[in-house]
C-alpha cells in the first residue's frame, strides 16, 4: 500500500500520516537491515497493519478509488493552468 510523505514536488503538507521527507528518510535510514518489507515510519506501519487486514479485493477496490480520485483533482488542476 503506498504512503504519503510531504516534499517539495507534492501538494500534501505533514501531518501524523504524512511525515516530513526527513523524517521519512531518518527512518529509512535506521531500518536498514532489519526486514525484507520496509515500512520505518511508524504511523505508516500502523496504517499498513490496518490495511493487511483487509480482504485483497476490498483494498484493491479502496486503493483504485483512492487513485483514481487523486488522477482527476491532478487533471482538474492542470486544466485551470
Amino acid at each position: 500500500v503506498p504512503m504519503f510523505v510531504a516534499t517539495k514536488m507534492v501538494a500534501k503538507k505533514p501531518s501524523f500520516l504524512v511525515p516530513r521527507a526527513d523524517e521519512f528518510a531518518k527512518s529509512c535510514i535506521a531500518w536498514i537491515g532489519y526486514e525484507s518489507l520496509c515500512v520505518p515510519y511508524w504511523p505508516h506501519f500502523l496504517h499498513s497493519l490496518a490495511l493487511s487486514q483487509l480482504p485483497d479485493a476490498l483494498l484493491n477496490w479502496w486503493l483504485f478509488h483512492l487513485f483514481l480520485g487523486l488522477r482527476k483533482k491532478a487533471q482538474m488542476k492542470d486544466q485551470t493552468k
